[in-house]
């Protein structure tokens, strides 16, 4: 199973939509979480490096800007080595 660490950040304001109160924003970044684990899962969890035998560690850093209603997010892929990085990174590409 591969590990998954959240950074996601809220900025900005939403002064004009009522709608985006604390749980909404908690339910909706939840939600996303849950999409974007399923989708590295999905790619990577059958994965484990040819010659250490370790799964990849994926780091899901990003913003969602309230005033825009925009979510940016990178993924950084750690693992035990270079060969596990780019096979890892060449499967979420896909």
């Amino acid at each position: 199973m591969v590990n998954i660490e959240f950074q996601i950040e809220v900025v900005g304001g939403a002064q004009d939509n009522p709608l985006l109160d604390e749980y909404e924003i908690g339910f909706l970044l939840e939600t996303t979480k849950h999409h974007i684990s399923q989708h590295v899962q999905n790619r990577l969890s059958a994965h484990l490096c040819d010659v250490h035998g370790q799964p990849p560690r994926v780091v899901v850093s990003g913003q969602y800007d309230l005033e825009t209603e925009q979510l940016d997010v990178q993924y950084s892929v750690d693992a035990c080595c270079n060969r596990m990085v780019m096979q890892s990174v060449s499967l979420l590409s896909r």
